[in-house]
């Protein structure tokens, strides 16, 4: 029997393991936990956290998001983020969801399923189409959001020559 995969929130006890997932994922040249920096308490992470999700006092170019780990039989195996809002970089490259699997937990359908589980989250906070993007070079998380239902729109360049890959999912499916 496969074990269910579910998104939960971040709390107190998981510094450790978001920390290290953070250093894991940042030398594959991703974050797992978006602004996450050495020099940044976890409580003061938590707290920048809580602000995204009640969508109050957000910090410059940020917008209400809800952050969430996901984890299987009681181990963090990725993170992901829903955002309610979209500016103008998320519109272009962005997205209203992001997600993440730690390296030693890929190639098992985690991404799948933690996009599977956003798209259920956008449907019930009232969004009926969402953008997911990644880099055109990112073959696996191209493969991840066609499994989800992903429409491919469009091919677009960010300033710095980064090519990214457009996708809208419908939630109402």
């Amino acid at each position: 029997m496969r074990s269910l995969l579910t998104l939960r929130r971040p709390d107190v006890g998981d510094e450790v393991v978001v920390r290290q997932a953070q250093a894991e994922l940042v030398a594959d040249g991703f974050e797992f936990a978006y602004g996450l920096g050495p020099e940044i308490t976890w409580a003061d992470f938590l707290r920048h956290l809580e602000l995204l999700h009640e969508g109050t006092n957000l910090p410059e170019g940020f917008m209400p998001a809800t952050y969430y780990l996901a984890e299987v039989d009681g181990e963090v195996v990725g993170s992901t983020s829903l955002r309610y809002q979209m500016n103008e970089y998320l519109t272009a490259f962005g997205g209203h969801i992001g997600y993440c699997v730690r390296s030693e937990f890929r190639r098992r359908g985690y991404a799948v399923e933690i996009l599977r589980q956003q798209v259920r989250n956008a449907h019930e906070a009232g969004l009926t189409d969402v953008l997911v993007t990644c880099l055109d070079s990112n073959v696996a998380s191209a493969a991840v959001i066609e499994r989800g239902g992903g429409v491919f729109e469009e091919l677009r360049t960010r300033p710095d020559g980064a090519i990214f890959r457009r996708y809208w999912i419908s939630t109402t499916l």
